[in-house]
This record gives C-alpha cells, sequence and structure tokens, in this order.
C-alpha cells in the first residue's frame, strides 16, 4: 500500500539509479549468443540463433541452460544444467573482455549520473563474478557502488530481492530511485520494489518490443534518461 511519505519520495530527487546490465548498459547479446551456442555444441545440442538465446536471458543461468537444451526436470538434467551454466561462465568472460561494448551514450549517461552526486548501482540476473570482470574491462569499477549478482539473492528478478538489497546497501528509499532495464522481469522487479522504472528504449532487440510496454516510461535515448534522473536534481 502506498503511503503519503512514498508519495513525497516520488517527488523528491532522484537519489539513485539502479540498472540492469545485460541488453541494457551493454549490448552483451553477441557475446552471449557465442558463449551459449559453445556450450551447447560441446554437450551434443543444436546451436540457436540469437533471438531464442535473447529469449532465454530473462531467466537465471542455471534455467536458462536447460530451456535452450529442452532439458527435462530430474536430478541429472539439473547437474547437466549446472555444468553447462559454469562453462557458460568462463566462456562468457573470456568473450565478453574482448567483444563487450556499450550502447551509444551510457557511457555519458554513467558520467553524467555520477556527476550530480547520484549513486549508482547494478541488479542483474548473471553472476556476479560475470559482471565485476567485464566491468574492470569497462572501466567502470569505481562508478557503481553496488553490484548484485544472481549469487546474491535466493530469488531472482522479477522477485524484488535484489532491487531492495541494492537500496539498503546504497541507503535510498524506494521512492528516491529508479531501475532501468529492458525487459517485463526489469519492470516487475521495480513494480514489485516500489521503484520507478524506465524501458532501455536504445537497446536495439528492445526497441518497438512488448516487454518496452511493462515500464512505466520508456527513453529512446540514453540522453534522456539522463534528463528525466536529473529533472529535480538540478536546474537545467
Amino acid at each position: 500500500m502506498k503511503t503519503d511519505s512514498d508519495a513525497d519520495d516520488r517527488n523528491a530527487p532522484v537519489a539513485a539509479v539502479l540498472f540492469d546490465w545485460d541488453g541494457t548498459l551493454v549490448d552483451s547479446l553477441p557475446v552471449v549468443t557465442e558463449a551459449t551456442n559453445r556450450v551447447l555444441v560441446a554437450h551434443g545440442f543444436p546451436a540457436l540463433p540469437a533471438d531464442a538465446v535473447h529469449d532465454g536471458m530473462r531467466l537465471p543461468t542455471i534455467p536458462r541452460m536447460a530451456l535452450h537444451a529442452a532439458l527435462p526436470d530430474d536430478e541429472h538434467a539439473r547437474g547437466l544444467a549446472q555444468r553447462m551454466a559454469d562453462e557458460f561462465y568462463r566462456i562468457a568472460v573470456e568473450v565478453g573482455q574482448e567483444r563487450v561494448a556499450f550502447y551509444p551514450g551510457v557511457l555519458d549517461l554513467i558520467d553524467r549520473l555520477a556527476a550530480h552526486g547520484v549513486a549508482l548501482a547494478i541488479v542483474s540476473n548473471n553472476r556476479r563474478s560475470v559482471l565485476e570482470p567485464l566491468i574492470d574491462v569497462l572501466g567502470l569499477r569505481s562508478r557503481f557502488a553496488v553490484v548484485i549478482g544472481e549469487e546474491d539473492v535466493a530469488l531472482p528478478k522479477p522477485d524484488p530481492e535484489g532491487v531492495l538489497r541494492a537500496l539498503e546497501a546504497l541507503g535510498v528509499a524506494p521512492g528516491r530511485a529508479i531501475y532501468v532495464g529492458d525487459s517485463s522481469t526489469d519492470a516487475g522487479a521495480a513494480a514489485a520494489a516500489g521503484v520507478r522504472s524506465i524501458g532501455a528504449g536504445w537497446a536495439a532487440h528492445a526497441t518497438g518490443g512488448a516487454a518496452l510496454a511493462t515500464f512505466d516510461l520508456t527513453c529512446s535515448v540514453a540522453a534522456d534518461l539522463a534528463r528525466y534522473a536529473l529533472r529535480r536534481n538540478v536546474s537545467e
């Protein structure tokens, strides 16, 4: 139930912006597709087109690998999915350190928010052990005060646990935060946490997609998000 204090928070300056990682800050679909297909083929399963891999990226890695390999729900299959996920993590870091790239305008967005004192965090269904080497390669370690990955929560998005953990670590109330993502699981996690959600319309695979309709607002370019987040923080 919303309270008067919630409404007051939402009218206050934005204190924190939380981001999904894959498909929001970075165009990681080529990396995830290559790593996924290398694992699938190594285990005798057919490679998948990028759109099928992207569809699975709403899930944490273990159930995603089970989905892509059409594994049954039994103990042997669960063990195989775990091994495939472990292989994926290793390959994704290897490939990602060479190929991961920001979407246009994202680095400027991060720099502008940080320059105005907005706290930044990442909340992803990917593993933190995969994200952190890529964050280092991109030179972003000092920008993000908190990184929450799938190993840090009991339940993945759309459960709000990761978003709420990040806010607690930042010391920011939900009403003073924004969560930015590209999938309905991101929008669902934000809504459940009481956080405003913004769809990353600059992501090529998300533009015009039905997932964007689940967000409170969509920004077509990263600069629009900076203007929205800072509209009450600074006089523009």
